[in-house]
């Protein structure tokens, strides 16, 4: 039975944790060794973490604060199974997640599978469509539903040591997708199952929905990391920019003086337009030009849904 470690990096969780631990601890596959990664929490998010010491299976790491991707670094540092399942402390596993994920990983490098967006008022199905035929990289980027999240993802642990795959810890917004894009270069088969097996909690001040701060200026530091790396993958890259620029728009009135956009990417605007849909238009658009309607409907879109707080 190979060793599946579970890598959490835990910061004031408490609301959440109990719940998140416990969905591991009651996995039908046993063979596994769960990292909780502290990064100086000060809340009661250590004490609910020694809770589950009793299992010898557990083990709880405390460090200085240092971001999300330092906390991941010393996980992968730590850790011995076979394969690598990141986990949020404030999301929460079907208890069948690893059984199934090590059958469905055989002869793979990666396994990608579906998963639940989760709100107060109900749980969203997020069914994998997949183009097996398109390079896993591309796909990656342009398949929201696959995306570049870690949590929907087991990972093997060689390649990720074998070569020195690591997160970007000065980069807060993105760190995820460059890892996965690093990652898929050693990648020659990926697997998909279309069983929901995760369960992404959706929270009003998650970093994705409070993305409107100038904290999150990193992430065109992130698109222009891969940009300059992939520069010779044209579809790739024109759907890199087109992200630069979304985002760009976006955090445009949080953008210090001195920070140095990317004006040729910029200029190019009208290139990365022509061939999207009317939808992606009409909101690439509101962003750019009506940038407070396109919070007012996001907002409303969020109620709506009933977020966690």
């Amino acid at each position: 039975m190979e060793k599946i470690s579970i890598i959490i990096p835990i910061y004031n969780a408490e609301k959440y944790l109990y719940q998140c631990l416990n969905s591991i601890k009651e996995q039908t596959y046993t063979n596994i060794e769960v990292l909780m990664i502290n990064d100086g929490s000060t809340d009661n998010s250590e004490t609910i973490c020694k809770e589950f010491l009793n299992d010898s299976r557990f083990c709880l790491i405390n460090k200085k604060n240092g971001g999300v991707s330092s906390a991941r670094n010393l996980g992968i540092n730590r850790c011995n199974g076979e394969y690598v399942l990141f986990v949020d402390s404030d999301d929460w596993c079907h208890k069948e997640l690893l059984k199934q994920a090590v059958q469905n990983i055989k002869s793979y490098d990666m396994l990608c599978f579906a998963y639940y967006k989760a709100y107060k008022n109900k749980n969203i199905y997020e069914e994998l469509k997949v183009n097996e035929n398109a390079n896993i990289r591309d796909e990656i980027l342009i398949n929201k539903l696959i995306g570049g999240y870690l949590w929907n993802k087991l990972f093997s642990t060689n390649i990720i040591k074998e070569h020195g795959i690591k997160f970007n810890e000065s980069i807060t917004y993105c760190e995820d997708l460059i890892f996965i894009i690093q990652y898929i270069k050693y990648v020659k088969k990926v697997n998909y199952i279309n069983k929901a097996l995760y369960y992404y909690r959706v929270r009003k001040n998650s970093v994705s929905n409070d993305f409107y701060n100038n904290k999150n200026i990193s992430i065109l530091n992130a698109y222009e990391l891969l940009i300059n790396e992939y520069n010779e993958c044209d579809f790739f890259v024109s759907n890199l920019k087109f992200s630069y620029l979304l985002n760009y728009y976006k955090l445009r009135k949080f953008i210090p003086k001195e920070y140095n956009v990317n004006l040729d990417i910029v200029a190019e605007e009208k290139k990365f337009l022509a061939n999207k849909s009317i939808k992606q238009k009409i909101k690439f658009n509101l962003i750019k030009y009506f940038p407070k309607v396109f919070i007012r409907l996001k907002d409303m879109k969020n109620g709506k849904m009933n977020l966690y707080d």
